[in-house]
C-alpha cells in the first residue's frame, strides 16, 4: 500500500502539514528527463519501489473501470483519477520513452541494504519532508 505522495505536492493536497519531498530524486541521472520526482513512497519508509507501485496503479485503475458509477456516487471519481495519474506520470519517468531502444528501467529510488550495519532509507521512518 502506498501511503505517502512524493514530489511537488499540489496546493490543495488536503493535508495542510504535508510538504514537498524527494525534489532531487534522480537529479544526477542523465538518461531520465527531469529526474525521478513524484510517485508514492512505500510502507511508510522513504523508498519508492516501482513494481509494487505499478501493480497498485493497475489495480486502482481496474477498480475505476469496474466501479466508476460507485466512485461518482460518493464524489471520489475525479480524485481517484488524479491519484492514478500521479502514479502513472511518475512511472513514465522511470525510463526514456522517446528512445528507439529502451535499455534501462529504474525500479527503485532509495537504498535498502540487506544485512547492512548502517541506517538507510528502509530504516528511515521520518516524514519525507524531513529527509536530508
Amino acid at each position: 500500500m502506498f501511503v505517502v505522495t512524493a514530489g511537488k505536492l499540489p496546493k490543495n493536497n488536503g493535508i495542510p502539514w504535508r510538504g514537498n519531498s524527494g525534489m532531487k530524486d534522480g537529479a544526477d541521472l542523465p538518461d531520465v528527463k527531469g529526474g525521478l520526482v513524484g510517485g508514492y513512497y512505500d510502507a511508510g519508509d522513504n523508498i519508492k519501489f516501482h513494481f509494487p507501485m505499478a501493480f497498485s496503479m493497475t489495480l486502482l485503475s481496474w477498480s475505476v473501470v469496474e466501479y466508476a458509477d460507485r466512485y461518482k456516487a460518493i464524489g471520489e471519481y475525479d480524485h481517484v483519477r488524479e491519484l492514478i495519474k500521479w502514479g502513472t506520470d511518475y512511472l513514465l519517468l522511470t525510463f526514456n520513452s522517446s528512445a528507439s531502444t529502451i535499455n534501462k528501467l529504474y525500479s527503485q529510488v532509495g537504498t535498502a541494504k540487506i544485512n547492512g550495519s548502517t541506517p538507510d532509507d528502509h530504516f528511515c521512518w521520518n516524514r519525507p519532508e524531513d529527509m536530508a
